[in-house]
């Protein structure tokens, strides 16, 4: 195992005990640990499992007790919440549970205390798929029991259960990092043999020993993503027969000090960015009001992208600025989950998360990956939706940015930077979609985006003062506020342009996707400098259309050589046959069909 790790083939593994956490007094907490003691050897003798049996009558009582699984399922789920608000980073779960009746009134108090996780849905946010999404996704609950049916288990329990066929279902939804299935509770099935990288957190409710601990317990030590360990949530007490299993095979129980490194980890990085970030002030952050704290994490992202200057040989203040806030979330998520912080820790962590979240959201080229830290989001929902800055950003709201309304909406922004990249990200999704209809004007736009973003990358050296009132955008010197909001106008005219451009169909009298060949053959026209009327191009551009048409009809045809073979005979031929070009040129003919395929590709 710890050879596995150091050739970065598995994650560490690290304990956290809960078993004082849940259980009613110390004196049921012993009898668990003595119970174990009691049945960790294998080799038992005839005299042990006598005595393994009476014990196990009273272990099934505390395991059991009503009391005692409304505290286990109540901890699982808060430790759960805690262990995936702060990163969008896919961590599914495992629960383990004694015997199935155990399993099942565990799974029905979980049904009651957190009813959204048990409705079968493609995703517990529904609103955030695509229709492509929507469609592939399966409705699944968010959390399901998996393990074989028994004749005799009541009703409810068999038909939740279901057949042989149902459970390959669970098993390959489980396994799809898109499926909405992210918590398993089993008892014997999957806890031997069964990867799924993906799989972060194992909550162990269930006796093991020797290798099927280590069978068990190694679910969660497969790399994924940026999956730095997997954690073993121990409610049952078996932190003396991991440290001897791991011993043995060659592994290593993350131990308290490792809580303690994090934990200095993260009180060193909240003094780095409170020191970086010591012209903000951060009262109406800590403050009740919900509109405010969300107003201060815009101002803040505005701070940050105004001091943020690439220079060449230096690291960016972006760039330090999230390095740190990384490290600090490493940290946070080991300490938070462990319950060592304090709640002004907690807070600030909450705070630079939540800043650096916005900033992503903001300055992301595609849609981002990172979400606004969970306990922000939560705080600040009701006043996001007031908030026009997060109206025009959020990608899943169809907006009309070519509207005077839109244009009214962003010069009311006030925030220079944060505007800049708000642009930014709508010219591009503006260019995408364009894109999908007219690759060479896409293509000239994209050209103008880059070298208004260029401009914005280059920009002079400016000086800020630290001092920051209300409005952080006063901090910023006037000419520099007028050369970024120059650029922003520059902005808003490629999308006035684009607008212009993807309309000019109707002044031709041809429709948009014949426009789109128009465009190309006027382009190599132009470049190659030969004659050729526009009257021309406009007929040729509807005959390429017409040809596309009748003959790309197959929906698979971009993958069949044989028919986009047939397609560039007849493309070829059509244009030998209008003179286009006077000269043959093979360049002319891979522009058409490159544009032939993207036509196919998005109609």
């Amino acid at each position: 195992m710890k050879e596995s790790e150091d050739d970065g083939i598995t994650v560490p593994i690290k304990y956290d005990p809960r078993l004082a956490r849940v259980f009613l007094n110390k004196e049921q907490a012993e009898k668990v640990e003595e119970y174990y003691c009691l049945c960790a050897d294998e080799g038992a003798t005839p005299e042990d499992i006598a005595k393994s049996k009476a014990a196990m009558s009273s272990m099934e009582v505390i395991i059991g007790d009503e009391d005692v699984l409304r505290h286990v399922a109540k901890d699982i789920i808060e430790d759960y919440k805690r262990r995936t608000e702060t990163t969008d980073r896919l961590q599914k779960a495992m629960i383990t549970c004694a015997d199935r009746k155990i399993a099942f009134r565990l799974y029905k108090i979980m049904r009651e205390m957190q009813p959204e996780w048990f409705e079968k849905k493609k995703a517990l946010n529904e609103l955030v798929l695509t229709a492509d999404e929507k469609n592939k996704l399966n409705d699944i609950a968010f959390v399901n029991m998996v393990m074989t049916r028994d004749k005799d288990d009541e009703k409810e329990l068999y038909n939740l259960l279901g057949d042989k066929e149902y459970r390959k279902f669970l098993d390959s939804e489980f396994k799809s990092e898109k499926s909405n299935f992210h918590i398993s509770i089993n008892v014997d099935m999957w806890i031997t043999g069964f990867d799924v990288p993906c799989l972060t957190m194992l909550y162990n409710d269930k006796p093991l020993s020797k290798h099927t601990l280590i069978q068990t317990i190694s679910r969660v030590n497969r790399k994924f993503d940026t999956k730095e360990c997997g954690f073993i949530i121990d409610y049952i007490g078996i932190r003396e027969e991991m440290k001897k299993a791991m011993k043995k095979y060659g592994g290593e129980v993350g131990p308290q000090e490792d809580l303690e490194v994090a934990h200095e980890v993260l009180r060193n990085e909240l003094q780095l960015l409170q020191e970086r970030l010591s012209g903000l002030v951060f009262d109406r952050f800590f403050g009740n009001n919900d509109l405010a704290r969300l107003q201060f994490i815009q101002e803040a992202a505005e701070y940050i992208l105004a001091n943020n200057v690439e220079r060449k040989g230096e690291v960016s203040f972006l760039k330090l600025f999230k390095e740190h806030v990384k490290r600090l979330r490493s940290a946070y998520n080991i300490c938070n989950p462990a319950g060592i912080l304090t709640e002004k820790e907690v807070a600030w962590s909450q705070c630079f998360m939540g800043i650096c979240s916005y900033v992503n959201k903001m300055t992301a080229a595609e849609h981002d990956t990172e979400s606004m830290n969970r306990h922000v989001e939560q705080m600040v929902q009701e006043a996001i939706l007031a908030s026009g800055v997060e109206r025009v950003m959020n990608e899943g709201v169809e907006e009309n940015i070519f509207s005077d309304s839109f244009a009214k909406e962003v010069e009311d922004i006030k925030m220079p930077f944060t505007k800049f990249q708000i642009l930014c990200k709508l010219v591009a999704k503006a260019i995408r979609a364009y894109s999908r209809t007219n690759k060479i004007q896409a293509e000239h736009f994209q050209k103008m985006l880059e070298d208004t973003i260029d401009a914005y990358n280059t920009r002079d050296k400016l000086t800020f003062t630290n001092e920051v009132t209300q409005n952080v955008v006063n901090d910023v010197c006037d000419i520099v506020s007028y050369k970024i909001n120059g650029l922003s106008d520059k902005l808003m005219d490629i999308l006035k342009e684009l607008k212009a451009d993807s309309e000019k169909f109707k002044v031709l009298g041809i429709t948009f996707e014949e426009k789109a060949f128009f465009d190309v053959l006027v382009e190599v026209r132009d470049k190659h400098g030969f004659e050729y009327a526009d009257e021309r191009c406009i007929g040729l551009a509807k005959k390429i259309k017409t040809l596309i048409d009748d003959t790309a009809v197959y929906a698979d045809w971009l993958n069949n050589d044989n028919l986009k073979s047939k397609l560039a005979n007849q493309l070829t031929y059509l244009l030998y046959k209008e003179d286009y070009p006077p000269q043959w040129d093979e360049e002319v003919f891979q522009k058409v069909l490159e544009q032939v395929e993207n036509y196919k590709k998005h109609e």
